[in-house]
């Protein structure tokens, strides 16, 4: 499976990987004809991927306002998302404008690749969102990956894979409220996040504390956009008194 990379402003394709021409963890190297530009980068390449070419549309019809915030004075699109770009022309996105933590220290934080490293070593987990934003440290909401009703709503049953990963740590748990409450489910979570902690490129990108919510993010539930996008803001309201917890223990600041 080769990976694609683009959005609708730009007709589709921005970068595509191919026989031959791929990396792993890289949406490949740009269409032949289309510009790619970094914005401002950091020190280890990080920017704002910025698209250019004859496949940039025109702009949002009857929106000069949001045309003009999309596409700057030189035909540059900015695309929101964050990308860096090896010596052979491989892009490779590593998170989104809008989703940068700036933790109290004043360090940025991508959180989409430590959510992604989450849910890709604690395979239990359906979800996750780090939080950090003008903390002091990085913690993070984990959903358990279950079952859901016609209506697409997460039910309180956990996948049949989510049960065969506790059968093989001994453990015969089938829903999520016995799994939040289980100090063995949580001992396991806790290992896992110390593996993702290793991949971390600094201090600050380490996750220090998390918490286990009740119910898996959805669409219907309304943390969950149509295209599956988190919606940040309302998964940090809707969890508002269990994030004060993560940074208070319950007490005021």
């Amino acid at each position: 499976m080769f990976e694609i990379y683009g959005m609708s402003e730009n007709s589709g394709p921005q970068t595509i990987s191919r026989p031959g021409f791929h990396r792993t963890g890289s949406c490949g190297q740009v269409v032949e004809g289309c510009e790619l530009r970094i914005n401002e980068p950091d020190a280890e390449g990080n920017g704002e991927i910025l698209f250019r070419g004859r496949h940039v549309f025109m702009g949002y019809l009857f929106s000069e306002a949001k045309t003009q915030e999309a596409i700057d004075s030189d035909g540059w699109l900015h695309s929101g998302d964050v990308g860096k770009v090896d010596k052979d022309g491989f892009l490779y996105i590593t998170g989104r404008i809008k989703e940068l933590l700036i933790t109290a220290g004043g360090e940025n934080v991508a959180p989409v690749p430590i959510e992604d490293n989450i849910k890709m070593l604690i395979p239990i987990i359906s979800n996750a969102m780090v939080i950090g934003d003008r903390k002091k440290f990085l913690s993070v909401l984990v959903s358990l990956r279950s079952d859901v009703d016609d209506e697409g709503l997460p039910l309180d049953k956990l996948t049949n894979a989510a049960i065969r990963v506790l059968e093989g740590l001994g453990l015969k748990i089938t829903t999520v409220s016995e799994a939040m409450v289980n100090e063995e489910v949580k001992k396991y979570i806790f290992k896992g996040m110390v593996k993702v902690n290793e991949l971390a490129v600094s201090g600050a990108q380490k996750v220090q504390k998390f918490e286990i919510i009740p119910s898996d993010f959805s669409i219907p539930g309304g943390e969950l956009g149509p295209t599956l996008k988190l919606k940040r803001n309302v998964v940090t309201k809707k969890y508002d008194a269990l994030i004060t917890t993560l940074y208070t223990g319950g007490k005021d600041d």
